[in-house]
């Protein structure tokens, strides 16, 4: 649902001028953004091109000084192994001599005592002999890991154009502002609160809504609701307790524990009953569709009723003269009407009604309230893209 800030005026005109900003700058602005960006890469890749072969060269030449050192140092390391290997042959029979000496001079002239010895100076020698080629061999693979590595740099990628979304800007700036409190400051303003944003989370942009609108001398429609079939005015109660209507008159049952525990049922009879304060909004909001706006017809069919937002009411109704029930409720019932009902109305049409909506407030109020106009914010917002599409063009034709 698209919300609507009252202090805004001009909204269907507004709407005509960013569409059409939007269209203009559209054909001239996105010719020009493509080729600056497209020059932005160009020259990106030109840059990353250059760098490329520059540091492949330096790659290079690290390889081959890495390759003369490690030819020597393998050369080293071979002739190092070899001597060693040398060495080796006249060890390990000096070993074996040593230990057979060994075991004569302890009397273990034994044949098994003679072979136990000379079995372990072969194992001796043994694990010298593999410890020492085991050294030279890690020395020598170990130099393949110190071998310089090419990192290939991520080659650049084109940027998207900026989206020109002029409308998407003016929809969010006439919304500002919605969310807090308009022009109703009455008892139930959490109620309308929560129903609103209800009703903003759960239904489409083909919605727009208003909240807290005068539409006579002390007597505002908390919500109204402008589909493309219909127009939905929205009592809100956030009342909690029994809500009783008999015979057509309303009254609450509040149930409470006063100090010391005693239970308390407090009965309070509505002067107002509640199904006639909405049909007296209704009334003003199709007086004001007939004499403001191009479409008379609407103010036949408006639909809508009573809200009740507090999760601790209890209904007890035997006849109301306007529909009523709780936000989802409303919300089925919108769905339903949404598939059983033909749009009708464009999106300005819809402003157009919000317009006089919002006209017929002003007037009722009898005061000037500073409106903004929806035709300059359109002006503006096109001037700031014509400016940061500029600003972005320049920054292209930098690199």
């Amino acid at each position: 649902m698209r919300t609507i800030d009252p202090t805004w005026r001009d909204l269907a005109k507004g709407y005509h001028t960013i569409v059409a900003h939007e269209a203009t700058l559209r054909a001239e602005l996105i010719p020009r953004l493509e080729q600056a960006q497209q020059a932005r890469y160009r020259a990106e890749l030109h840059e990353w091109t250059a760098r490329r072969e520059l540091r492949y060269a330096h790659f290079q030449n690290a390889l081959t000084a890495w390759r003369q050192v490690a030819s020597a140092q393998r050369s080293r390391i071979r002739d190092t192994a070899d001597a060693d290997g040398r060495r080796a042959c006249f060890i390990v029979p000096a070993a074996c001599i040593i230990f057979l000496a060994v075991a004569m001079a302890t009397a273990e002239s034994s044949l098994a005592g003679v072979l136990q010895w000379l079995s372990l100076a072969g194992a001796v020698g043994g694990i010298i002999s593999f410890a020492r080629t085991a050294w030279w061999g890690f020395q020598y693979f170990s130099l393949k890991s110190k071998e310089p590595r090419w990192s290939e740099e991520p080659q650049p990628r084109p940027e998207a154009v900026p989206e020109l979304s002029l409308l998407d800007q003016w929809w969010q700036v006439v919304a500002n502002g919605t969310n807090q409190s308009s022009a109703n400051t009455q008892h139930g303003e959490e109620g309308e609160q929560n129903f609103y944003h209800y009703l903003a989370s759960t239904l489409p942009d083909s919605y727009i809504g208003c909240r807290g609108l005068l539409v006579a001398r002390s007597l505002d429609a908390d919500v109204i609701l402008i589909s493309p079939a219909a127009v939905w005015i929205f009592e809100v109660k956030h009342w909690s307790g029994v809500i009783m209507c008999r015979n057509g008159s309303w009254s609450r049952t509040k149930v409470y524990y006063a100090p010391g525990g005693r239970r308390v049922n407090e009965e309070t009879e509505i002067p107002e009953a509640f199904d006639n304060q909405w049909i007296r909004e209704r009334r003003e909001v199709a007086s004001t569709i007939r004499r403001r706006t191009r479409f008379p017809h609407l103010a036949d069919n408006l639909d809508g009723g009573l809200v009740f937002t507090h999760p601790a009411v209890e209904l007890n109704v035997d006849y109301s003269k306007c529909p009523y029930g709780d936000s989802q409720f409303w919300g089925a019932r919108l769905r339903e009407a949404k598939a059983r009902r033909q749009a009708t109305l464009t999106v300005p049409d819809q402003l157009e009604v919000v317009d006089a909506l919002l006209d017929q407030a002003e007037q009722v109020e009898r005061r000037h309230i500073g409106r903004r106009s929806s035709i300059e914010l359109a002006d503006q917002i096109a001037r700031n893209t014509i400016f940061q599409a500029a600003k972005y063009i320049r920054r292209c034709a930098s690199r």
